[in-house]
């Protein structure tokens, strides 16, 4: 541990909140300490991305990636892991990104929208409303659906025209009442297959505050089709027809947060230390093999060898 900070360490706390910031040098001073930076940064990540700071989230954990992938410690427990195929944790001491993936004003998961949708309904109606994911109905199984009467069949893309009648196959359960359709763009022949087998239609697109390039603030959901209002149409009338992205997590605790990250190093840690050992153990054998005396540790068995090898 050195007596100043890492100024690449520096640079990344500065990028913090002031509040973080004073904290990170009130508790643990100026001395360089890569598990103590580790810990922290992780911390305070998490809690960008539960205070839907996006755009801040990005930034700062590029920052901090780009500084801990040059750092000595990370790169000893690169160098002494990359032997394993598999169990590897060392990119652990990263940070991945929480945030859900886009592509070209697209999800790249379908499950995220999904997961986004449930969660959303799940918040909306609480216990009034039964809502389930992957339901069997019909012909099919839907994505979502409320109370088994009402079913949701989602498209990351451009929809096709089996998308529609494989929504359509879900109104064949008895207890159906409405089917509809979400895509990202939905062509008007869709539309026009759409409206005659009664499924409704949605495209949704990616809502931002100002920049173009920022990361989205939520889902705006738009109906294409001309039909009565059903249970869908009810949530977005009283959401605004957005739903916000949110890791919003009442029970976060920043101490908490550093606690776990602590607890990945050292499990780093512990692994590279155990294939050190094992190294050790098996040079130790390839040394009494050569008629090494290796009762008194490695390096001075290390040091005996060198000094038979340069006396031959």
């Amino acid at each position: 541990m050195s007596n100043v900070i890492n100024i690449k360490y520096l640079a990344v706390i500065n990028m913090m909140h002031p509040h973080y910031k004073s904290e990170y040098f009130r508790v643990f001073g100026k001395k360089q300490n890569f598990s103590t930076f580790v810990s922290y940064c992780h911390a305070y990540a998490k809690y960008l991305l539960v205070q839907s700071s996006f755009d801040a989230y990005e930034i700062f954990i590029d920052a901090y990636n780009g500084v801990v992938v040059q750092d000595e410690e990370y790169k000893l427990h690169q160098e002494n892991q990359k032997e394993i195929l598999f169990g590897r944790n060392y990119k652990n001491l990263l940070i991945c990104d929480e945030r859900i993936q886009i592509e070209k004003e697209n999800f790249r998961f379908e499950k995220d929208l999904e997961n986004m949708i449930f969660k959303d309904f799940i918040d909306y109606y609480g216990d009034e409303k039964s809502i389930k994911r992957q339901e069997y109905l019909g012909f099919g199984r839907s994505d979502i659906s409320i109370n088994g009467q009402f079913a949701l069949e989602l498209k990351i893309g451009k929809s096709k025209r089996k998308d529609v009648y494989q929504t359509f196959e879900y109104s064949f359960d008895k207890n159906i009442k409405r089917v509809c359709l979400i895509a990202k763009e939905i062509s008007d022949d869709v539309l026009k297959i759409a409206e005659k087998l009664n499924v409704d239609c949605y495209n949704y697109s990616f809502v931002r505050e100002e920049e173009t390039d920022s990361y989205p603030m939520g889902v705006y959901f738009e109906k294409v089709t001309r039909s009565n209002s059903n249970l869908f149409d009810e949530y977005l009338e009283d959401v605004g027809g957005v739903t916000l992205f949110s890791f919003y997590d009442p029970l976060f605790d920043f101490n908490k947060e550093m606690k776990k990250s602590l607890e990945i190093i050292e499990s780093v840690t512990s692994l590279t230390s155990d294939l050190n050992e094992k190294r050790i153990e098996k040079l130790l054998v390839i040394l009494e093999e050569n008629g090494i005396d290796t009762s008194k540790g490695f390096l001075h068995a290390a040091n005996e060898y060198l000094k038979k090898v340069s006396n031959e």
